[in-house]
């Protein structure tokens, strides 16, 4: 019987699926739709490769699905950061320093993600499969990781600090809403496994239906997507 924890996991990945899918096909030539539809597909991924990596039973695969699951959560911020340029206006474009930078940091982190640079050992005792980090490694990805996180963010919050209205509204719940899905994702499965901590990594995911409910619900959904329609 699957454990309890891997089922809601892989509905979270499913809800999660559902809302990228959502917001593309809204409108599929607007870079919000596309930049957010990437950013939570991504999400979804990586839930569903931690959901299977509990499960797994022998070691048929198992560094094919760390690589999976770890490269998905590598682009994660990556696309957040993109789509931080664009939403809910432009204040700046990417310069072409910024592109560049952006193509180096994925090419080192995908890099990095691979099991041969990244893992040390696997512990097979499902549904509590443990990777043993090569820390070296793990730092390389820890600090590309949280440094596309931190100008995401960077760049909602000036946005947020002169925004009024409802584009101040729109940018709330982005930064609350995602803000609270990172912040976690964050604790769980980026530093309690740096401290060899691994036990927790299905619970980070748990909070990404925050993001969910405040992004599709209280944003997309309800105000955004008719003005994205419009672009």
């Amino acid at each position: 019987m699957m454990d309890w924890k891997n089922i809601i996991l892989i509905l979270v990945a499913g809800l999660n699926l559902g809302s990228s899918l959502m917001v593309y096909f809204k409108n599929p030539k607007s870079r919000i739709n596309i930049y957010y539809a990437s950013f939570v597909f991504w999400v979804s991924v990586w839930i569903f490769g931690v959901a299977l990596f509990r499960s797994i039973e022998t070691e048929t695969g198992v560094h094919l699905l760390i690589y999976a699951y770890y490269g998905a959560a590598a682009l994660i911020p990556i696309f957040f950061y993109l789509f931080s340029f664009y939403f809910p206006y432009s204040k700046r474009l990417p310069t072409t320093k910024i592109k560049i930078l952006v193509w180096v940091g994925t090419i080192a982190i995908l890099i990095d993600s691979l099991p041969i640079f990244l893992v040390k050992d696997v512990v097979l005792n499902p549904p509590n499969n443990i990777v043993i980090l090569n820390l070296a490694s793990y730092l390389i990805y820890s600090v590309i990781f949280l440094t596309f996180t931190i100008f995401a963010f960077k760049n909602l919050a000036e946005k947020l600090k002169e925004s009024k209205d409802f584009a101040k509204t729109q940018l709330r719940c982005i930064v609350y809403g995602s803000g609270i899905a990172y912040f976690f994702g964050i604790l769980f499965n980026l530093i309690y496994p740096f401290f060899g901590d691994y036990t927790m990594i299905w619970l980070g995911p748990y909070f990404t239906v925050v993001m969910i409910i405040f992004l599709d619900y209280l944003l997309f959904f309800y105000n955004v997507t008719a003005r994205m329609s419009h672009r």
